[in-house]
């Protein structure tokens, strides 16, 4: 996974995979952990709000990734098919729509 330009400026690169649902794989949690105690005390927060913030900002970060990723591959007419079919499900559903 490191190739010899990164072990030479001491650096580990570590994979961080994240399943369907959201759970962080198991070296990305430890790597994340021992992130959060040496940011700790240069943002002056304890370990478990240094974590909130990195897990909160990784979050965000891969939601609007995946938002571009969709916007990307979507056509210009996205909207459009999106409404109209916002509107289909509404119309089909008996507590709101006139064809339940």
């Amino acid at each position: 996974m490191n190739d010899p330009k990164c072990s030479e400026l001491g650096w580990k690169c570590t994979p961080l995979a994240v399943e369907t649902y959201g759970c962080w794989g198991a070296e990305a949690r430890e790597t994340l952990s021992h992130l959060a105690t040496r940011l700790a005390i240069p943002m002056r927060c304890t370990k478990s709000q240094a974590i909130a913030a990195i897990y909160g900002r990784l979050s965000l970060t891969l939601v609007r990734s995946c938002a571009r990723a969709l916007l990307s591959r979507a056509g210009p007419h996205w909207l459009t098919v999106f409404l109209v079919s916002f509107v289909i499900s509404l119309m089909s559903n008996p507590f709101i729509g006139p064809l339940g």
